[in-house]
């Protein structure tokens, strides 16, 4: 079974937790554009001299190359490799210009409070490294410190309450719309409970997407 899924969620809501059993349990292919803009060597190859200006001077990318990339990718893998697209796409004509190029399977919305949202992102602290802990669910072994190099944890500027608060009304204007173009256009849609257990209910959560999917 092939599927061409896309992962939605508030900022906090726990798209990364359900992203990682997702891929662990699977197989799935991760595709996380800020990743693939920074990190893969094919878009590296074809459009790195484009985007990484862009991205050093904390420009977006254009929409149409963005597209071009996510095609690009997607040509790269074939038909017939499952694929998770995670952070893109963010606006309606992104969403259009994607429907063109692929067929997606179902979409995986992942939903939380917004208190809880803040309380969880409020309490996150992360590591210049790319290793990210929270006070409650993952702390550090020891307090401020990142486990793996040992230097100061952070914490980051977006994640204090009220730019978080800001962040959940942007995402709301900005990129719930897509949800409703995408039901409109016949695409299931699973919803999640982001409170969920990783580690004991993992495995349920994994049967209840490829039941789901099989029944597509």
């Amino acid at each position: 079974m092939v599927m061409k899924l896309l992962i939605m969620g508030a900022p906090g809501a726990g798209k990364g937790s359900v992203s990682e059993v997702l891929v662990q349990k699977t197989g799935i292919t991760h595709l996380a554009m800020g990743d693939l803009l920074r990190y893969d060597k094919a878009i590296q190859e074809k459009f790195g001299d484009i985007i990484n200006p862009l991205i050093q001077a904390g420009k977006f990318v254009p929409d149409d190359m963005t597209i071009e990339i996510i095609k690009h990718k997607l040509n790269q893998l074939g038909e017939e490799t499952s694929i998770l697209l995670d952070g893109y796409p963010r606006t309606i004509y992104q969403t259009e210009k994607l429907l063109e190029i692929t067929h997606l399977t179902g979409i995986i919305h992942v939903v939380l409070d917004d208190e809880k949202i803040i309380s969880r992102l409020s309490k996150r602290r992360v590591c210049e490294c790319g290793a990210t802990y929270n006070l409650d669910s993952k702390p550090p072994k020891n307090t401020g410190v990142c486990d793996y190099d040992g230097k100061p944890l952070i914490h980051r500027k977006d994640d204090q309450p009220e730019i978080i608060k800001e962040r959940l009304v942007t995402f709301r204007e900005k990129t719930e719309p897509i949800l409703a173009l995408l039901k409109e256009k016949g695409i299931s849609i699973l919803k999640v409970n982001g409170g969920w257990d990783i580690k004991t209910e993992s495995d349920a959560l994994i049967e209840k997407i490829i039941s789901w999917q099989k029944a597509v």
